[in-house]
Order: structure tokens, then C-alpha cells, then sequence
């Protein structure tokens, strides 16, 4: 979707669209009304959008839930995102009782924080929690601002943030409740309200934003499309899997076939570059500029080249995820992984230039190159 026709959201199959249609750090920042501009350059008074966006989307499910509708409804915040603004209602918390610890970000973030409670208050008031399946999480790790801790209470660090093709940069939170679909407890079980975390239940093996669609197209009962690939998978089962077995800690007991992720790739993409191919605890960086990119010296399967400037003089090397941090090179002390996802990565760029969109012939049944 972009910012004009023919690729305006009510362009694209939403019925009702409210919001702006670039990141809001990007001026003249409007608001938009389906195709019509309702709030003019909000640029330097972003302070209840958040609340507005909220406001809206509990409208939006009120209606649909009275109507007895099967609805759809993407909630995509422009902050924490910088410019970093909060609302009047932070403001005034701050006032009795004091500001987040996190500052500026902490507000926006706890701004967040209500307005998701809002729409998950307005499908428990309309009796629609069970059955609607609700999926959290954020497009990339933080920048400036923000922790890039992962694991119990945050114990592992991770290395870089957002624009770089470390996990800091990649890995978010990602929380999916649909308790009528065998995720999640019910929110009509009185117990599970008197208990909140008893509904909790973590799933181990990494998931990316490819597996969003497949995810919601199997909870629908709709089928793949047969005209092209999609990348992801149906995360259904796995989910299912890991709340049946949650244990007795509130944590899933998660067999072997939810943590093994050894056979499924992961490719990490910086704008239109292929970074970084993971399978399991390992991930290949390829050649990619680290900064400060003019003192980093080049290094391809542990051989050193020129200094940075170019992809020539980016530094590959595989990363042990099993260690937070990526501060280490493998591929010495493990070439036959290294060499092979190298091979690997290489294969599928080629292939995914060729045929960016994955687009499938029907009559040799192969993906083939086309251009839209």
C-alpha cells in the first residue's frame, strides 16, 4: 500500500481506513479518512493519535460485534516511533504519579498500553474475545531509545537495534490470543479472569511476519492461494501444541517439535538485501557493512579483506545464537555450516530475484520470473 491511488488501503480491500499513510516522522503528516484527509499536518501536535486510533478501532468492533459480522481489523500504530509523543491522560498520570521510568519513550509506550487495552476491553464487553483471533507484536526492535533484553526478565542481551541485521534489530514480542480456537484460556472461564497468567503459555521456536497470513487463512478455513508461494506457515497447530502442554509454571512444556527449527530458514532482509540466512542456532551473516564502516576490515569465511566502503569489504561470519550477543565467528571452528548456508542463501537470492513475488506457473507447476 502507499500514499496515493491506486494504492490507498480503501484501494487494497479494507471497507474503512483511519490513519496516516507513512510513518510519522515524514511531514506534511495527515490523517486520514478513508480518502479524505480529516486531521491536516499533525506533524508537531501528534500527542493524541494514539488515543484517536484506539478510539476508532473499538468503535469499529462495538459495530461489528452488534451487527453479528465477521470482521478484520489492523491496529498499526505510528509510535513508539520517533518523533516521540504522549497524551493528555499521560500527561496528567505523570502529574499524580510520576512519569514512566523510561521517559518520553515509557510514556508513548504506556499510551500503547492502554489503547490495546481498550480493544481487547471492548471484545470482552460485546462477548467476541473467545473467538477472535488476536495477534500483537512490532515491526522491528528499537531505535535510540528502548531495551533490546530478551529471555526471563530480560537476562540476555542482544546485539544491535533497529536498521541493523542483529536480532536486536529483529527480534520483537509476538503474543496471540484465540481461546475458541485452542490458544489461550477463555475470557468467559471466571477462573481465568480471577487468574490471568494461568493464559500463558510460551512458545519457543522463532516465528516471523511471513507466517501471519498462513496463520489467519488456516483459522479461517481458507486455502492457500495456488498462483504463488507464500513464504510463511501455519503457526495453528504449533500454537495449539504449546498451550496443551503448558506446565504447571505458566510456561509451555514444549516438545521437540515446537523448539526443533533446524530445518526451516529464516532470511533477514535490510530494505531489498538478503543479511542474513538462520536455521536453528546458527545465522550467517553475509557480507554487510557494520559500523563505523570505515575502520571495519573486511572478512569472508575468516579471511580478511579491505577495509569498508563496499559489500566487498562487509564482514560474513556465523553467529552461535545459542550465546547471546553475536559477538564471535564460527565459521573457522564450523565451515561444512557455514559453507552450506552460504550456498543456500546464494541459491535462494538468485531465485528470489528472479521471481520476486513468488509468482507459480500453472501449467509446468514452477515458479517462474514475472513482472508486475
Amino acid at each position: 500500500m502507499g500514499s496515493s491511488a491506486p494504492h490507498l488501503p480503501n484501494d487494497a480491500g479494507f471497507q474503512h481506513f483511519v490513519g496516516a499513510h507513512y510513518s510519522n516522522d515524514m511531514a506534511p503528516f495527515d490523517i486520514w479518512r478513508n480518502r479524505d484527509v480529516a486531521m491536516r499536518d499533525v506533524y508537531t501536535n501528534q500527542d493524541n493519535v494514539t488515543g484517536l486510533y484506539a478510539q476508532e478501532a473499538v468503535e469499529f468492533v462495538r459495530a461489528s460485534a452488534a451487527a453479528d459480522d465477521p470482521f478484520f481489523l489492523l491496529l498499526s500504530f505510528n509510535s513508539p516511533h520517533d518523533p516521540l509523543y504522549t497524551s493528555d491522560a499521560q500527561r496528567a498520570r505523570a502529574r499524580t504519579d510520576g512519569r514512566s521510568p523510561a521517559g518520553l519513550y515509557g510514556d508513548a509506550v504506556e499510551d500503547i498500553d492502554r489503547a490495546v487495552g481498550a480493544v481487547l476491553g471492548a471484545l470482552d464487553a460485546a462477548g467476541a474475545a473467545d473467538n477472535t483471533l488476536v495477534l500483537f507484536t512490532s515491526d522491528n526492535g528499537p531505535w535510540y531509545e528502548g531495551s533490546t533484553r530478551a529471555g526471563a526478565n530480560g537476562a540476555s542481551p542482544l546485539r544491535g537495534r533497529k536498521a541493523t541485521p542483529f536480532e536486536g534489530g529483529f527480534r520483537v514480542p509476538g503474543i496471540v490470543r484465540w481461546p475458541a480456537g485452542g490458544i489461550g484460556a477463555a475470557r468467559s472461564d471466571p477462573a481465568a479472569a480471577r487468574q490471568p497468567s494461568d493464559g500463558c503459555a510460551t512458545y519457543r521456536a522463532p516465528a516471523h511476519f511471513m507466517d501471519v497470513l498462513p496463520t489467519v487463512l488456516g483459522a479461517c478455513g481458507v486455502a492457500r492461494p495456488r498462483d504463488r508461494v507464500l513464504d510463511g506457515d501455519d503457526l495453528l497447530a504449533a500454537l495449539r501444541r504449546t498451550w496443551a502442554k503448558r506446565g504447571s509454571d505458566n510456561s509451555a512444556a514444549a516438545g521437540a517439535d515446537d523448539d526443533d527449527d533446524s530445518g526451516r530458514p529464516f532470511y533477514y532482509f535490510m530494505q531489498n538485501s538478503l543479511v542474513a540466512l538462520r536455521r536453528g542456532q546458527w545465522k550467517l551473516h553475509l557480507p554487510h557493512m557494520i559500523e563505523p564502516a570505515e575502520l571495519v576490515r573486511g572478512r569472508t569465511f575468516g579471511r580478511e579483506g579491505p577495509r569498508g566502503g563496499t559489500e566487498e569489504g562487509g564482514w560474513m561470519w556465523l553467529s552461535d545464537l545459542a550465546v547471546p550477543g553475536e559477538s564471535y565467528d564460527h565459521t573457522l571452528s564450523r565451515p561444512r555450516v557455514a559453507e552450506a548456508m552460504y550456498d543456500e542463501a546464494v541459491k535462494w537470492k538468485a531465485a528470489f530475484e528472479a521471481n520476486p513475488r513468488g509468482w507459480i506457473s500453472q501449467a509446468a507447476g514452477r515458479t517462474v520470473p514475472r513482472v508486475d
